[in-house]
């Protein structure tokens, strides 16, 4: 895993993530990202970028904590090399689980007081594919508005999250320890689906990609291969590793229904029936 130094803005390698403290950057995409090319061939010019102020915040929240150092998917991760993009997403929800901190920046989220779902109904960040577990991995996840001013945490503020997401109070709180907990059933394939079935990608193939943390399985990467097969190989890997049968409580559309713009879990129909029978209202 690799690492920014708060202090010094270097990289640094760590084999084990869990021999460290970091705090880690939940946020969207926008233009004038800084990446892994820039810190690694900096110029002055660097610091200009829209997105360095992303490092430049994230940094100063984490010295503020006496954490030495910060994860930011924008920068940390060499993107040339496809062997190390997909080591970093078939390991990325258990970075966010063991981050000390998640600091949650939505750009869109205009200053005021508290955070109501509302607010967070026209925010960027509550519906993209990726932002899902970066939501509910981390135990202690912060959320900031577009001046970086912290509005509040996910345990306060979880009943907005969940009307916004439609994720329940265990989903959000509790995810990581009850998925990995021998008592009980858990979180069906089903509940965990319609949970992605409210977000997009600008890629298709990552609305399969982002969903390997939130299934416990791995895959490698295809890019190219089409949101289709991409869901269809997550399928596979899902029924290999449980015996879930709310997984047949999804489908796809019938010859008649057109395939949205990305043909992955967006294009997935929801059987009611079946999906409330397999994991209660959801």
């Amino acid at each position: 895993m690799r690492l920014i130094n708060a202090d010094t803005l270097e990289f640094e390698e760590f084999l084990d993530p869990s021999s460290v403290q970091y705090a880690i950057l939940s946020h969207t995409w926008e233009a004038e990202e800084v990446s892994f090319y820039d810190m690694t061939n900096w110029k002055p010019s660097v610091k200009k970028k829209a997105g360095f102020v992303k490092i430049r915040e994230t940094c100063r929240l984490a010295r503020q904590r006496k954490l030495k150092y910060v994860w930011i998917d924008t920068c940390c991760i060499d993107k040339t090399s496809s062997a190390e993009l997909s080591e970093a997403i078939n390991s990325m929800f258990n970075w966010y689980a063991r981050s000390y901190v998640c600091f949650a920046q939505l750009s869109d989220l205009r200053p005021g007081l508290g955070i109501t779902a509302n607010d967070l109904a026209h925010c960027r960040w509550i519906g993209r594919g990726w932002t899902l577990q970066e939501l509910i991995a981390p135990g202690n996840l912060e959320l900031y508005d577009a001046e970086w001013t912290l509005r509040g945490t996910k345990h306060q503020f979880w009943e907005a999250i969940q009307e916004a997401s439609g994720i329940s109070k265990d989903g959000l709180l509790n995810f990581k320890r009850i998925l990995d907990s021998s008592d009980g059933p858990g979180f069906p394939v089903a509940q965990r689906m319609y949970w992605a079935s409210r977000r997009e990608t600008t890629r298709p193939e990552d609305m399969a990609y982002c969903l390997f943390g939130l299934f416990d399985v791995n895959m490698p990467l295809l890019y190219g291969e089409g949101g289709l097969k991409a869901f269809m190989r997550l399928q596979s890997a899902i029924l290999e590793a449980t015996q879930d049968l709310s997984i047949f409580a999804w489908k796809l559309p019938d010859d008649t229904t057109p395939l949205r713009q990305s043909d992955g879990i967006d294009n997935m129909e929801v059987d009611q029936e079946a999906t409330e029978t397999a994991c209660g209202v959801l």
